[in-house]
């Protein structure tokens, strides 16, 4: 809708407590709390605006009104709900927000994409460098990958991961006397903060992992405790009027595809319809189709007739300048079994495209249940049965009729026998 989404890194020395939450007040770089925690300041966000067209022969003062205007759904017109914000109270300057921000409390928002359909933003966020879980400093740094369909506060610097707090520390002794920051009711009282103090609470990741010995780290983006880099990627919408031969089949459809640049791995992220993730392998699962190189990819994108592009950024990962490429992934394969071996050892598992002809599928409506296979079973791109049709005699083909609420919509037949 010509909104422009932008994403900003912290600009802040992650190094100079030891990879632990950057909070020094005493260090001029080294305190994310005056920009990722800011709502007064535009680093370590994720922005919305929408550019204001003007021509060629003028030249307008930047800024809101001139050359953008500010989106509907923004974290900093809600400031006043204090449902939304229950620790907002009077002592705060409503004055001193930044209208173009949508999310804030982030390291290093990496790659923010937009979902077309539902206009969900989601990203990976690399994440602080502690190596381990500390009692008194707070959390291993972990990687996370989150998911915004709204506004709202991610928790940099005062809470990592599932909402895993850091510990407080105090710049003056330079110590940690003891004691968490808060993640449902966080507080920026930094003496480098120029905005509000009282922040919305921290919402967790979907997805945390950590290069550390962490208790939550998340066991399905092995190998445990590597290095990692989480790059995030493209959600797949599947095109039922596109006649590309190599646009990805229906079963990827609302599908994130997950790009780690450190582990080299490329993974796919399903996602209820709420935005939640399904628990264990349902959740999870790794993209290895024959051909696909193992490299640190840095970038994905699906192009317009379905195929997905990945940007590798070298031939071993830190290296510059040494094998970098661009990668076109094609979908080759038939609609038959082998495309939808997530539904397990069944057979006869086919596509049904709305009203297009596919294997076993008229396009007036009906659906062909073979010979020798007594019922089929509709089945969503969540894996969630919609329909189902059951005959007691399972010999002959049998035209079913489909209902209308079928017309519409990305379906799977399943056939039982």
């Amino acid at each position: 809708n010509g909104v422009l989404v932008i994403g900003t890194g912290d600009n802040t020395d992650p190094f100079g407590l030891n990879g632990y939450a950057p909070v020094n007040e005493a260090a001029a770089d080294g305190d994310a709390q005056r920009s990722a925690a800011n709502s007064n300041d535009l680093r370590g966000k994720i922005l919305r605006i929408q550019p204001i067209p003007f021509p060629d022969t003028q030249t307008p003062a930047l800024g809101i009104g001139t050359t953008y205007a500010i989106p509907a759904g923004n974290l900093w017109e809600r400031i006043n709900n204090t449902t939304f914000n229950p620790g907002w109270n009077a002592t705060d300057n409503i004055a001193l927000v930044r209208h173009e921000i949508y999310t804030m409390g982030h390291r290093n928002p990496y790659h923010p994409k937009v979902d077309t359909r539902t206009g969900w933003i989601f990203w990976g966020e690399v994440g602080p460098d502690a190596n381990t879980d500390d009692g008194v400093k707070g959390p291993s740094g972990h990687e996370e990958w989150n998911l915004a369909m709204g506004s709202g506060f991610y928790g940099h610097p005062y809470c990592n991961g599932y909402n895993r707090a850091w510990g407080i520390y105090n710049s003056t002794t330079g110590t940690y006397p003891g004691g968490f920051y808060s993640c449902v009711a966080p507080v920026n009282n930094s003496t480098r903060n120029t905005g509000v103090h009282h922040l919305p609470p921290a919402i967790p990741a979907l997805v945390a992992y950590t290069s550390g010995n962490s208790t939550d780290d998340d066991t399905r983006f092995n190998p445990l405790h590597a290095g990692e880099t989480a790059i995030g990627g493209p959600m797949y919408r599947y095109n039922l009027a596109s006649a590309s031969a190599v646009k990805f089949p229906p079963y990827y459809e609302g599908k994130v595809f997950f790009v780690e640049w450190n582990r080299r791995f490329v993974h796919v992220i399903v996602l209820n319809s709420n935005g939640t993730i399904p628990a264990g392998a349902a959740g999870v699962r790794a993209f290895t189709p024959t051909g696909l190189i193992t490299a640190s990819y840095i970038d994905a994108q699906f192009g317009p007739e379905g195929a997905l592009y990945l940007l590798k950024y070298s031939d071993g990962q830190y290296t510059q300048g040494a094998g970098g490429a661009i990668y076109r992934v094609e979908y080759t394969g038939a609609y038959d079994d082998a495309c939808y071996v997530p539904f397990g050892p069944s057979v006869g598992v086919k596509p049904v495209l709305r009203q297009h002809v596919a294997p076993s599928f008229a396009s007036n409506g009906y659906f062909k249940l073979p010979d020798g296979y007594h019922s089929v079973e509709f089945i969503d791109v969540n894996g969630r049965k919609v329909w189902n049709y059951r005959r007691t005699n399972a010999a002959g083909a049998l035209n079913v009729k489909l209902p209308a609420k079928m017309a519409q919509g990305v379906w799977q037949a399943k056939l039982v026998p």
